[in-house]
């Protein structure tokens, strides 16, 4: 079951060129006109941390894991290719949707507790319902099982973006569990 989460914790991409300090309180209206192009191209990510609920096992996520995503425009929409993963995913913008991030049972998790958490470094200019936002729904499969994911990607400045993913895990022999990993995605 590992080889497949690992290949979608590093389901995260985004960031791009020079445009401005902030992307700050920029109107959903300009994300496709604006952060498309600028957004466009290869990405560096590295897993910062994620937890694992396997069969009522805890398991934490290997920590640093890096690898390269690609972000490309077509027709004012965004599409994610992640490393390690066959395929790619459509970004589609999330503006003033209430982002629970908890996994199973877990009481809920607002996705601002977890953007303003120290731990990362996010160092977010401002709150998040401020920044734009993009979610991304998939399933990845082989031979070890299958990752029905949602992504959860914020994207303060043309530098860099920050991913939440949450992950359902099931493999072929019944075994099932759920996932949550931070991604950093840095140009």
């Amino acid at each position: 079951m590992k080889p497949v989460l690992l290949s979608f914790v590093l389901a995260a991409a985004v960031p791009g060129a020079a445009w401005a300090d902030t992307f700050c309180n920029l109107p959903q209206g300009d994300w496709s006109a604006i952060l498309a192009p600028v957004l466009s191209g290869a990405w560096q990510t590295e897993a910062l941390s994620g937890l694992a609920f396997v069969e009522g096992d805890v398991m934490a996520m290997p920590e640093r894991v890096e690898g390269i995503a690609q972000l490309r425009a077509e027709g004012g929409r965004l599409f994610l290719n992640p490393p390690n993963v066959q395929g790619e995913v459509e970004l589609l913008p999330a503006a003033g949707e209430d982002w629970d991030l908890s996994m199973g049972s877990e009481p809920p998790l607002p996705a601002e507790e977890v953007f303003a958490d120290p731990t990362f470094g996010f160092g977010l200019a401002c709150p998040l319902s401020e920044l734009p936002r993009y979610r991304a729904e998939g399933r990845v499969e082989d031979e070890l099982g299958g990752v029905t994911f949602t992504l959860y990607l914020v994207v303060p400045d043309a530098e860099r973006a920050y991913a939440v993913t949450t992950a359902d895990l099931d493999a072929p022999d019944g075994t099932r569990g759920v996932a949550r990993v931070v991604t950093r995605f840095t140009r």
